[in-house]
């Protein structure tokens, strides 16, 4: 559970890595590292329950594949972002958010090919926002949450080719409107 003012210690407690960085961001282009930690925590929960779904109801073996690895590189992500975290004398959400609540619990109604196109697509929409937000706040200083982010952005940018390639393996799906990320 989420303690009051949590964003605002989060935030002064990481943007002090900030301080003085040779190369710190603008005020304009900053990604705020209390909100980037907090949507990071949120989205490896979200994504670890999805792949547990999928792991009992997709009817792809390659989505179930996916699913595993999901669970292993959520997992190791959680635990990097709890360190940093800790570190920063920090608290991260523990619970889903009511969104992606909802969002699992439409997905856990589908079963079998319906469910394997749901997921991926899923999948690809959400390593794609991801792709993003982690490039965003890898360019925000020296901040933990920067360093944070760039070291994940290559197991980020992994994640959303695979997402892509079993999507179009499950059914031609959203990876045919993918976008270029080179």
């Amino acid at each position: 559970m989420k303690r009051p003012m949590l964003a605002s210690a989060i935030a002064v407690a990481l943007l002090a890595g900030c301080a003085g960085a040779p190369n710190q961001p603008t005020a304009t282009n900053m990604v705020d590292p209390a909100n980037f930690a907090d949507r990071v925590a949120n989205d490896d929960m979200t994504e670890m329950a999805m792949a547990r779904l999928a792991l009992d109801r997709a009817s792809s073996a390659d989505v179930r594949g996916f699913a595993q690895h999901m669970m292993a590189d959520h997992m190791a992500d959680q635990h990097r972002l709890d360190t940093v975290a800790a570190q920063s004398g920090a608290l991260l959400p523990q619970e889903l958010s009511l969104a992606d609540q909802i969002e699992i619990d439409k997905l856990a109604n589908l079963t079998g090919r319906d469910f394997d196109q749901a997921y991926m697509d899923r999948m690809v929409t959400d390593h794609r926002e991801d792709f993003r937000a982690f490039e965003s706040a890898a360019n925000g200083g020296t901040s933990p949450v920067a360093q944070f982010a760039r070291d994940s952005l290559p197991r980020v940018r992994s994640r959303l080719e695979q997402a892509e390639t079993v999507d179009v393996l499950v059914d031609g799906g959203m990876a045919k409107q993918a976008e270029s990320f080179d």
